[in-house]
């Protein structure tokens, strides 16, 4: 009959709207250390990787040109930015590790079907 809703319509359905926020922002992740709370979250901060930039350098002038650098003032080795610091409970955690093999899989098969062609 005409006048019977069909299957989709008689579902409940709910709708979500995603909107960025103020402090929206892309964040590139080199790395992420964590561990567990007292309470029982996942703590993750991620950071990004990146050589020291030196605070003070100095160049030589040769014939009216800036010869090379040379650091003055500065950390040696490597610096971690740390950019993101998330929370996240036992169910959240399980959900990112599901969310995160799912897109692997996509991954994986879109690799494999590049290779295919």
């Amino acid at each position: 009959m005409a006048d019977e809703p069909s299957d989709d319509a008689a579902k409940a359905r709910v709708r979500f709207h995603y909107i960025k926020s103020n402090f929206f922002r892309v964040v590139h992740v080199d790395g992420i250390i964590g561990s567990w709370t007292g309470p029982g979250c996942l703590h993750m901060a991620t950071y990004s990787e990146r050589p020291a930039i030196p605070q003070v350098t100095e160049h030589e002038v040769r014939d009216s040109s800036l010869g090379p650098s040379q650091t003055i003032e500065g950390r040696a080795g490597f610096v971690r930015e740390l950019d993101v610091d998330l929370m996240l409970t036992r169910d959240r955690a399980v959900e990112l590790r599901n969310w995160l093999n799912d897109r692997l899989e996509e991954f994986e098969g879109l690799v494999q079907r590049k290779g295919e062609k």
